[in-house]
């Protein structure tokens, strides 16, 4: 009889270290698990607050560039209108100048053209009489 309660006494022992060490394989796996499922979700969510937070600083970074490309585009489109109306008051400027120069030569060649017809008409004149 001793044998047997031994036998069962080790068994139940067994069966009880067996049932406990099941349990706490149970519990850890429980416990892993959990854990896993923890860290899983704050990555994710670390992940998720990071791919917003570096969505929106490409949206500002973007915005940015894109102001800053109006504004680029309009200090050189104003720069181009300025030039473009610099250089057309250069060429009215010039060509008034040079049809000023064209018309004060005509007016010369046209008082030297008279002047000579006036002295000749008084030497023709002086001549005649």
């Amino acid at each position: 009889m001793d044998a047997a309660k031994f036998t069962t006494e080790k068994t139940g022992d067994a069966l009880k270290y067996t049932v406990g060490k099941t349990g706490d394989a149970i519990k850890y796996t429980g416990e892993k698990t959990i854990g896993a499922a923890k860290f899983t979700t704050e990555k994710t969510g670390d992940a998720i607050k990071y791919t917003a937070g570096k969505t929106g600083d490409a949206i500002k970074y973007t915005a940015g560039k894109g102001i800053d490309a109006v504004k680029y585009i309009g200090e050189k489109s104003s720069s181009v209108i300025r030039y473009a109306a610099a250089k057309t008051g250069d060429a009215v400027k010039f060509i008034a100048d040079k049809t000023g120069d064209a018309l004060n030569y005509s007016a010369e060649k046209v008082n030297n053209i008279t002047k000579k017809a006036d002295q000749r008409s008084k030497k023709n004149s002086q001549a005649s009489f």
